[in-house]
């Protein structure tokens, strides 16, 4: 310790935690509760062991020293392996002193030694000499000084880095103490050059921040400007410097406390014990050069880890166990995935914000130029954290301006994400336009910058053709921007196109959509853009209504193709001039011929492509191309937009209009425009669809009137010719016009087309002029409307006379619109009007009667000639026939007409009969169903087909007089006619079910005659089908029955001439008619039962619908569902109709079982049988048992028989739940049954009887039982015990309780299900009661009167212990128990494991008895337990003795009441005692490393002699049971049970159990003072049970060797002991107490001095004064020893226990 030695020295004075944090190396108390502390002396102090042996330090008035090795320091041992010497001491002060060579090199950077207060801390670590190297324990490995010069140079040069993330250190320096020097040179100094208290705050905030986990994130940024000063020595002794040199750097610190998902995992209770704080940040050097070489990662201290990245990085990192490495992976689980997911947070979520910070701070402030904002930025080949951090870091600068620009307005940083990167950086032309057009573009000096961003997706902005596009397709004007420049925005615009096109194919060209690269003739840029689509349905639609090809696109276009929103559009602005420009996005571009663009140019020049204007060709061919015409907005002009070329070349008012002013003498329009115009439309390839497109729209025809119209047949334009000038002025007086002369060039071939707009001459073409001159409406000339009657006669007389000249078909339609003809009023048959036919169908007759005009209507004309006729015919009115107009005309106006008009036209129509059927053969099947008859109540109309003949006496017996035709048509040959047109004289169907219904409504009017008169003529009814069944139900007759040929015959009549529709409206009328006949309630029932007992509803009506009746004979199958008929049918064909022949529902037969047992058990619980004598009531009982016996089994015929599982599904769902199985005497649920019983449970449970046997379909289905199971035994005693809650067990005694008593113990049996069951037993007194609420006496020596047993409830003497055991009966013994004892867990937690493989308890016994010897070191073990709880005195006994077997815990203890070992000793249990004596085989002792052995794995070693190891202490009686099968109950969770005595009854009630333990003062009353063990030896019976060991103990050689053994060694034992001073061993058998055989005492501890003890002590001692003669001198070992001893480790932990993993800490 006298040579070279490296010192330390800091500002801070230990304190108190400090001095005892460093007695725990290797365990330190650095991480506090906020674990924010860099390293307080834990695994980093133990590397200075790297450099010395004996490390030592002075602080305040102290100094320490360590030795591990206790081979430097005197007076120290391995268990004390240090000194702190109190210098304010003066005998201390006084050994320093007189040891200057080992104290003095701490007398420097103020301290002194002398006693005062050294306000700091100063390290010295003698380095370890080749010498030392070889013996030392620690390391191998010798320091020189030379090598530690170089390592305190290395130190100097990372100094400044050192400073960047400490929270307190300002300044580190160092200095070269030289062997002759006063005092030490310093080398260099490296300190804070703006430390402020600002930046002390900021540097220290971590320590000092109000949360470890904000809520909100906190960030924490510097500056650090740092200084650091070196002096150069030349050579080792000379004391002569050269100037120092000075060098200042500034450094950016940004720190982040919080955040994302590192506050998650900080503030997560799971891993609390990591104790994480979520604190990081970066540090970056500003100057003197922007750059780090490869930067360190960070844990306050730089880590031996590059990260490849332009700035250091620190964090609370999780380190890897030798501190090199930051914790990285994803291949772990449990805490290793919780430290690498806690560094990823670290990077992620507070080092990446913090670095995006500095970045953006460093920018924003100037800290860095242009030139080298650069090198800040994350560079390639990262890997591990640092790869997620730099691509988080560039994720996170993605939209922060870090980025310069030179092409922005003024040079600016841009963000990455918005900036541009030039794709070809040799694009000068491309260059310079964008720089005109002032984008940002950003160039880099570093490539590999370049290329990271675009990598990371941080830029994502290059020069190509496709970003341009996008860039110009949204691009706004700007002010002398590249496509505003007035002189060459044609020249770039076409530069931008071949270059934005160039790596597009033709399908493509739609990406070009926004770009204003289209040259018009106007000069100006257009914008490409894609049209959206529209639908050709609606366009067709929109086009066939006249509106021209471009503007129903766009209308369609801009009403998103909903086409009444685009009519709308067109009717309101296709006319107007927005609507002949051009709409972005809407409107294509046209690409026109010089002659379209000459008509164009005078009016839209900005609305076509003049390719005139485009100098490169490969544009010209590009705009002309189908491919873009198809992709974007530019069209070629084609022949259908005659229209459009029109609208957008006329003026606006000439658009939309019939006619407008015009002078021929006009500059423009002139009538060589509409020569020029007329010759374009007539050199059309279609000249029709041409005309077509500007028909009826735009003003492009002039006429003599001064007016230019439309090309429409509405502007009735005439040629004169052939018209003399009376027609002439007629035709110009209705608004007729004349064409302008010479308007079509006489070189002109004019299509025939032109004609259909211009009428001719002929009789077509003067209809077709009137026609459309009354539709105009034309200011000053009359109309057709307006003329006079004579006018309108004389038109009507001109077209009749001209009857030579045929009428086309449209003109028939028109002139059918002229008020020219002359109509019936209906008002007088001689009053006409004129009136046009306008109307679809008009009517004359031939000749008509004043009577028959008397019924015609307005839609009747008059006519007055043939000619007349002949023209009406020709204009489509129908000559009307007589029986027609009887049938459309006459007969619905009947109801309306006076009554005796109608009378006498219907006479006379009937009178005419024959004359009008001959006329129309259907006329008489009309007037059948035609209502025109007065029924006999003078005002309802009705069909002859609804009246009756009044002249048939059986019908007027049965109708009502409103059934019958009025009086005015009794007359015999009107009735006569009537009777030819369907008046009914016979019975039908109708009759019948109008009687049906009559009988229905009558019975439900709750009169009880009502009632009454309804069944009889419900009778009568019946009698009347009986009679007549074959007449109304032929289909059921057998006389309709036929041979073979006869039905191959008929079948060939019926192909050939039968209707087969007919027939079988014919065939489903029947169908109706029969089920309306079932439904209608008028079948006569009876009201009450014809058979006593018989199941019967309540509150019949008297009749009921045939379709719910049965008869008779089958009331005992369905009288509850069914109504029993109360009358005699004979008809076969009668009983077949209403089901009474079917076999009857499964539904209704398995209801009616179910009420017959409802009506049985009525009938009992009603008394009725009580009504009467005993001898009557037997004999009815029999009588009704005998007939339900006979009934019943017929039903169960008849269920038993189904096959269909749907319809046994019926009866189940019928007989669900009901008592419906019949026993002979009574009813019971199938529940209740089964085929066989053990126990006879009547009348509970019942077997299957012998006649219902027969029926195991029936029974099968119902799954009944083999037998009896567990529950079902269980519900028994259920109702058992409510028919006595309930006192409805009148008769219980002797039986009830035998039965119950046999089934408790059948249901023990069952021991897998009573866990799950509730079981009721019957109590000593003969109730019922849960078993739950029972308890077995199995302590019968004990009085029940006793306090514990009083008030129980007792089970029945009958049910033995094991029976209630196995039934969850209690014991009385375990009662007594329950309230002094708890349950003890051996601490195996096997039992908790659901898979896997486990040890059981007695197996890992068993193995620690066989790895375990046998003999005295048991008792060794017992004394050593003893001594930890320092006890003074242990005795044992050897007992041989037998106790009494019969009032014990559990019967199961007998065999454990023989031969035991007794351990006492004086000492009592500690409540920490008992629970490290319930996890016996795993001990805490380790816990307290001063104790010997405290129940650990040796005294598991007292299995080799028992398996119920039991102690006596304090207040409590302990007992083990590992097999879980001897201590009352112990399972596998408890093994063991824990029983408190004191103040209890327990030894007078157990006497037999506690009288072991009466000995050493213990009454097993009062609290015992002491500790009794007891061992029970294993017997030959429980060593073959044992799954421990089957070695037996107890005999008496085996006991006599142990004693002998024992004797030998016990004074051995007393040699180490701390406590016990005397041990005694006893004997006891059967005839006395303990006898005492031998013993062992210590009168005192004290130091020996025999020969060989002494020679031991000075063998130790003699190596120890090797080495402290050599530096601290042979005589100060007394002065040594009074210092105090400073040990690594408290109280309960000295260095002693743990120096052997101190040390292999090291070695390794």
């Amino acid at each position: 310790m006298k040579g070279p030695s490296l010192l330390a020295y800091n500002s801070a004075k230990f304190t108190d935690v400090d001095f005892k944090s460093i007695q725990r190396i290797g365990d330190s108390l650095k991480k506090d509760k906020n674990g924010t502390k860099t390293g307080r002396f834990g695994v980093g102090v133990n590397s200075t062991y790297h450099l010395t042996d004996v490390p030592m330090f002075a602080s305040g008035s102290k100094i320490v020293m360590f030795d591990p090795q206790a081979s430097f320091v005197p007076g120290i041992n391995p268990a004390n392996p240090g000194k702190m010497i109190d210098c304010s001491n003066r005998n201390s002060r006084a050994l320093v002193e007189s040891l200057p060579h080992v104290f003095d090199p701490l007398k420097v950077f103020g301290c002194d030694l002398s006693g005062r207060e050294f306000d700091g801390t100063l390290f010295r670590f003698a380095l370890r000499t080749k010498d030392q190297a070889e013996v030392s324990r620690l390391s191998r490995q010798a320091h020189l000084l030379d090598d530690t010069r170089d390592l305190l140079r290395q130190m100097a040069l990372a100094a400044p880095t050192m400073l960047l993330f400490l929270k307190n250190v300002e300044c580190i320096e160092i200095y070269d103490w030289k062997a002759n020097d006063e005092s030490p040179i310093m080398l260099s100094r490296t300190q804070l050059g703006n430390a402020s208290e600002e930046l002390r705050r900021k540097r220290s905030y971590v320590l000092n921040a109000q949360s470890r986990v904000p809520s909100q994130p906190q960030v924490v940024d510097y500056i650090l400007d740092i200084d650091t000063t070196s002096n150069a020595h030349s050579g080792n002794n000379s004391a002569r410097t050269t100037e120092p040199s000075r060098v200042l750097e500034r450094w950016m610190v940004c720190n982040q406390l919080g955040g994302g998902n590192a506050s998650i995992m900080a503030n997560d209770p799971a891993l609390s014990h990591m104790k994480l704080v979520p604190w990081a940040g970066v540090a970056a050097r500003l100057s003197p050069a922007c750059e780090v070489d490869g930067g360190n990662a960070y844990c306050f201290l730089p880590l031996p880890v590059r990260t490849k990245l332009p700035v250091h990085v620190n964090g609370y990192f999780e380190l890897s166990s030798n501190r090199r490495d930051v914790w990285w992976g994803d291949d772990m689980a449990g805490d290793g995935k919780a430290r690498a997911e806690w560094n990823k947070s670290i990077v992620q979520d507070l080092a990446a914000p913090s670095y995006v910070r500095l970045i953006s701070t460093a920018i924003r402030t100037n800290q860095v130029t242009p030139e080298t904002y650069e090198m800040l930025f994350p560079q390639k080949d990262l890997s591990g954290p640092w790869k997620v951090l730099g691509q988080t870091v560039l994720d996170g600068v993605r939209g922060l301006p870090v980025l310069y620009s030179k092409s922005t307005a003024n040079g600016d940083w841009v963000a990455p994400s918005k900036s541009l990167l030039l794709h070809d950086d040799k694009d000068v032309k491309l260059s310079e336009i964008l720089s005109l057009d002032r984008v940002p573009l950003v160039l880099f000096k570093s490539s590999d910058l370049k290329s990271i961003l675009l990598q990371s997706g941080a830029c994502k902005n290059t020069s190509t053709p496709d970003l341009l596009r996008r860039y110009f397709a949204a691009r706004k004007v700007k002010s002398n921007g590249c496509l505003e420049a007035s002189d060459k925005k044609l020249e770039y615009a076409e530069y931008l196109l071949a270059y934005c096109k160039s790596d597009l194919s033709q399908v493509q060209y739609s990406s070009l959509s926004g770009c204003q690269f289209v040259p018009l003739a106007s000069g100006e840029l257009g914008r490409f853009c894609t049209l959206p689509a529209y639908d050709q349905s609606s366009f067709s639609q929109l086009r066939g209504m006249g509106f021209s090809k471009l503007q129903c696109i766009h209308a369609l276009r801009i009403s998103d193709n909903v086409v009444d929103n685009a009519m709308e559009w067109l009717l309101t602005n296709r006319y107007s001039d927005g609507a002949v420009s051009v709409q972005d996005g809407v409107d294509p571009y046209l690409v026109c011929s010089e002659s379209i663009a000459s008509l164009l140019r005078h009016s839209v020049p900005d609305t076509f492509i003049d390719l005139e204007l485009v100098n490169d060709p490969g544009l010209k061919k590009f705009f002309t191309s189908g491919a873009v015409s198809a992709a974007l907005n530019i069209l070629p002009l084609q022949d259908d937009m005659l229209a459009d070329v029109i609208s957008k070349a006329i003026p606006s008012d000439w658009r939309g209009s019939d006619s407008a002013p015009w002078d021929s003498k006009k500059e423009f329009p002139n009538v060589q425009w509409f020569i020029n115009l007329w010759r374009y439309i007539c050199s059309s390839n279609d000249v029709g669809t041409s005309l077509k497109a500007v028909a009826e729209q735009f003003c492009i025809v002039p006429t003599n009137q001064g007016l230019v119209c439309s090309l429409s047949p509405g502007n009735s334009i005439v040629s004169t010719q052939g018209l003399d000038d009376n027609i002439i002025d007629s035709l110009v007086h209705v608004g007729v016009r004349t064409l302008f002369p010479d308007i079509l060039p006489s070189d002109l071939v004019v299509p025939p087309q032109i004609y259909n707009y211009i009428y001719d001459s002929t009789r077509d073409g003067v209809i077709r002029a009137i026609d459309a001159a009354s539709r105009r409406k034309y200011v000053g000339t009359s109309s057709l409307e307006g003329g006079s009657d004579e006018m309108k006669d004389n038109l009507f007389n001109f077209f009749t006379s001209r009857d030579h000249c045929p009428i086309s078909i449209p003109c028939k339609v028109m002139i059918r619109n002229f008020p020219i003809f002359r109509s019936y009023t209906n008002a007088e048959a001689s009053k006409t009007s004129l009136v046009t036919m306008s109307n679809s169908l008009w009517y004359f007759m031939e000749g008509p009667t004043e009577q028959e005009k008397m019924f015609m209507t307005s839609d009747f004309l008059k006519s007055s000639s043939s000619m007349e006729e002949k023209l009406l015919t020709l204009l489509g009115a129908k000559i009307m026939m007589k029986s027609v107009f009887f049938k459309k005309v006459v007969l619905p106006q009947l109801s309306t007409a006076n009554t005796d008009t109608s009378d006498k036209v219907i006479e006379k129509m009937l009178l005419n009969l024959p004359s009008l059927c001959a006329d129309d053969h259907d006329f008489a099947a009309f007037l059948s169903n035609a209502k025109f008859i007065r029924s006999s109540d003078g005002e309802t109309l009705r069909s002859p087909s609804q009246l009756y003949d009044p002249e048939v006496p059986t019908l007027l017996a049965l109708m009502s007089q409103d059934s019958f035709p009025d009086e005015f048509y009794m007359q015999p040959d009107i009735l006569l006619s009537l009777r030819k047109v369907g008046l009914q004289s016979t019975l039908s169907w109708d009759t019948v079910l109008e009687c049906a219904r009559s009988i229905e409504k009558e019975a439900t009017r709750g009169d009880e005659d009502c009632a009454l008169s309804a069944k009889a003529r419900g009778s009568e009814l019946l009698l009347f089908l009986d009679v007549h069944a074959e007449t109304f139900f032929p289909e059921f007759s057998n006389k309709n029955k036929i041979s073979r040929t006869g039905r191959l015959f008929r079948k060939m009549n019926s192909a050939l001439f039968d209707d087969s529709e007919e027939k079988q409206r014919k065939k489903e009328l029947h169908a109706k008619n029969i089920q309306d006949l079932l439904s209608i309630k008028w079948m006569p029932i009876h009201t009450q039962p014809p058979q006593r007992f018989l199941p019967w509803p309540e509150h019949l009506d008297s009749v009921a619908a045939p379709i719910d009746t049965v008869t008779s004979d089958k009331m005992w199958l369905a009288s509850y569902s069914k109504r029993l008929v109360d009358g005699d049918v004979h008809s076969h064909q009668l009983k077949h109709l209403f089901g009474w022949l079917d076999t009857m529902p499964l539904k209704d037969v398995s209801l009616q079982l179910r009420m017959m047992s409802k009506t049985f058990q009525s009938v009992k619980e009603q008394g009725d049988l009580q009504k009467i004598d005993e001898g009557t009531q037997q004999a009815l009982f029999g009588a009704i048992c005998q007939k339900y016996s006979s009934e019943v089994g017929r039903i169960y015929h008849i269920l038993n028989g189904v096959e269909s599982e749907y319809e046994m599904d019926v009866i189940r769902s019928c007989l669900h739940g009901s008592f419906w199985l019949w026993m002979g005497d009574g009813f019971v649920s199938s529940d209740h049954i089964a085929y066989t019983s053990s126990i006879n449970a009547q009348p509970y449970l019942f077997t299957v009887p012998p006649d219902l046997a027969c029926f195991r379909n029936l029974l099968s289905s119902f799954n009944i039982r083999k037998t009896f199971g567990t529950s079902d035994y269980c519900m028994v005693l259920i109702r058992m015990a409510k028919e006595i809650k309930e006192n409805q067990a009148h008769n219980w005694g002797l039986e009830q309780v035998e039965l119950a008593v046999n089934l408790v113990q059948k249901i023990s049996d069952d021991v897998l299900r009573l866990k799950d069951l509730e079981i009721y037993a019957p109590t000593q007194n003969g109730d019922m009661e849960p078993v739950g609420k029972l308890v077995y006496d199995d302590a019968p020596w004990l009085s029940k009167d006793l306090p514990g047993k009083k008030g129980l409830v007792y089970a029945h003497p009958k049910l033995s212990a094991s029976v209630c055991d196995k039934i969850g009966v209690k014991s009385v013994r375990k009662l007594l128990l329950q309230s002094n004892a708890d349950m003890i867990s051996f601490g195996d937690g096997v039992v908790h494991e659901a898979f896997g493989q486990s040890e059981s308890l007695t197996r890992r016994l068993k193995n620690i008895v066989e790895m375990y010897p046998e003999g005295t070191q048991q008792l060794s073990e017992l004394i050593q337990n003893a001594d930890d709880a320092k006890a003074t005195v242990v005795k044992f006994v050897v007992s041989t003795k037998q106790h009494g077997t019969s009032s014990l815990l559990g019967q199961n203890m007998s065999e454990w009441q023989g031969g035991a070992l007794y351990c006492y000793n004086d000492a009592t249990f500690s409540a920490r005692d008992f629970k490290n004596l319930s996890h016996i085989g795993q001990a805490s002792k380790l816990d307290k490393l001063v104790t010997t052995g405290r129940f650990g794995l040796g005294f598991n070693s007292v299995f080799h002699w028992t398996d119920v190891p039991s102690v006596v202490s304090a207040d409590s009686l302990v007992m083990f049971d590992p097999h879980a099968k001897y201590v009352p109950g112990a399972t596998d969770m408890s093994r063991g049970i824990k029983i408190r005595f004191t103040n209890t009854e327990l030894a007078s009630q157990f006497p037999d159990q506690m009288a072991p333990y009466l000995l050493f003062g213990n009454d097993m009353k009062s609290r015992f003072n002491g500790t009794l063990f007891r061992f029970p030896f294993r017997n030959s019976v429980t060593a073959a049970d044992s799954e421990i060991s089957k070695m037996q103990y107890g005999v008496e050689d085996a006991l006599n060797e142990l004693i002998s053994n024992f004797s030998k060694v016990v004074t051995k034992t007393l040699l180490f002991l701390r406590h016990v001073q005397r041990v005694e061993f006893y004997t006891e058998n059967d005839e006395g107490g303990p006898q005492l055989q031998f013993y062992a005492d210590v009168s005192g501890r004290e130091e020996v001095h025999d020969g060989t003890a002494q020679q031991q002590q000075y063998g130790l001692s003699g190596i120890r004064s090797l080495a402290n003669n050599a530096v601290f001198g042979a005589t100060q070992s007394n002065d040594w020893n009074a210092i105090a001893n400073f040990i690594s480790g408290d109280e309960s932990q000295p260095i002693s226990k743990v120096s052997g993993n101190w040390f292999l800490s090291f070695v390794i």
